[in-house]
């Protein structure tokens, strides 16, 4: 379901937002989803939640904005896309993916604590504002893509504890105050070097260079096969990020040829490798694909997938009669 957001919406009482749900805020008018009471996220692996500009046409239903406005691009007014700040209990985000925001989400007022699990940020002015002052955010395994700053504090002197974190970003930390407590295990960031009054990196690499990634659909930070980053990891890192990594990898899936047609008999199995005990990799883990394909044809033949095999549908643009497969 694809959900249009003209104004800020005020959310009460038990708010749940679900796996292949699909918000569009629009920048404009100043959309923004508020959640006044508690925050349900029942996203899952393969099944994320994503908040994304009403110009971003790749996902979703087509609004046509894109006609008059153009690609999508950051937000630029000052608004949370998904603002918990006066939100109440836990928060907890998983499985979100939040696009082109000035800001992707706030932390909470009343319990001064968010944690992100298994999410991604793309294109955020400020991926996660803590406008807490002594707020802490815990990060579990997300991807900070193109974005300014991971953590926005102005102020506020904030705690960020992390695993498996990629941050493409100009500053990991955008504040006037020393953060408290900066702790990263097994992380990669790009930009300007981390600083705090207590600093703790187990196995951080600081912009690491550009032949460790690989990219494939729109995942762009795959690491490449040769990468020294694999299995150089701390085994340190909380028991449930240990055991979803299981399921995750950061290996590239393998790509069918568009317009492939298959006449005889193809078989595909796991080749991917997850992640099974000892050092992980460093970075971000993706929901592990093994194959992509993309107007696939069967044509008399037969196609076995063995079991734990991961297969997407690619959206490839045909230039011959400009129509995506």
């Amino acid at each position: 379901n694809t959900y249009y957001l003209d104004s800020a919406t005020s959310f009460y009482g038990k708010t749940t937002i679900e796996g292949g749900a699909v918000i569009k805020p629009d920048w404009y008018s100043g959309g923004s989803v508020k959640i006044m009471g508690t925050l349900d996220v029942e996203a899952e692996p393969y099944f994320p939640a994503i908040l994304t500009s009403v110009d971003d046409d790749s996902v979703g239903e087509y609004l046509g904005y894109s006609q008059q406005d153009g690609p999508p691009f950051p937000a630029n007014n000052g608004l949370a896309f998904l603002d918990l700040t006066y939100a109440q209990g836990n928060a907890v985000v998983n499985n979100v993916q939040i696009k082109f925001a000035y800001i992707g989400v706030t932390t909470p007022r009343a319990t001064q604590s968010l944690d992100v699990w298994d999410s991604q940020f793309y294109e955020c002015n400020y991926a996660i504002a803590n406008l807490v002052n002594g707020g802490t955010n815990n990060l579990h395994n997300v991807l900070f893509a193109d974005c300014n700053d991971a953590v926005r504090a102005t102020t506020n002197a904030i705690i960020i504890n992390g695993e498996q974190i990629t941050a493409n970003v100009t500053r990991f930390c955008q504040s006037t105050t020393s953060p408290t407590r900066i702790s990263l295990t097994n992380s990669l960031y790009f930009g300007t070097a981390l600083t705090a009054s207590s600093l703790s990196t187990n196995t951080v690499i600081r912009n690491p260079n550009g032949i460790n990634f690989i990219s494939e659909g729109y995942g762009s930070y795959y690491l490449a096969a040769n990468s020294p980053l694999h299995h150089a990891g701390s085994a340190g890192i909380s028991p449930r990020l240990q055991s979803e990594l299981q399921h995750k990898t950061t290996y590239a899936p393998a790509l069918i040829a568009v317009n492939t047609t298959v006449t005889g008999d193809m078989t595909l199995s796991p080749q991917a490798q997850r992640y099974t005990n000892g050092a992980p990799d460093i970075g971000y883990y993706y929901d592990a694909l093994d194959y992509t394909i993309a107007n696939f044809t069967l044509d008399g033949g037969s196609l076995t997938a063995l079991p734990n095999t991961s297969i997407a549908v690619r959206n490839d643009y045909n230039p011959t009669n400009g129509t995506y497969t």
